[in-house]
């Protein structure tokens, strides 16, 4: 199967957790149904880490579990565009592939 996903606050949990995590298998969002309990434990206790370079460090940790075990293979990383009027000012995309519209307008 394909799968694409976009996160949306920026958090390295926003991705393992419900994509690979053993939760997500029961929620659906763990599509490969791949549940490693040495994982989950390095994940669960890096959300709860208030200190940044040990949270890195455990989910580093759990990157050579994905990568020795392999419950899917990355094929791509899609580049986005969005395609905008010449009058249209003050647009940017967001990096969570979100659209806000707070600051947009149209040229006089």
């Amino acid at each position: 199967m394909m799968f694409g996903w976009s996160g949306d606050n920026g958090d390295p949990d926003n991705f393992f957790a419900p994509l690979l995590g053993c939760e997500g298998v029961k929620g659906g969002g763990n599509t490969a149904r791949w549940c490693n309990k040495d994982y989950e434990a390095l994940i669960q206790k890096a959300k709860l880490t208030p200190k940044q370079d040990e949270r890195a460090k455990l989910y580093e940790q759990a990157q050579v579990i994905l990568h020795e075990e392999a419950p899917w293979i990355d094929l791509a990383h899609s580049v986005r565009f969005t395609p905008v009027r010449k009058e249209v000012i003050g647009f940017k995309m967001a990096v969570f592939a979100h659209h806000h519209f707070e600051k947009v307008d149209l040229a006089k």
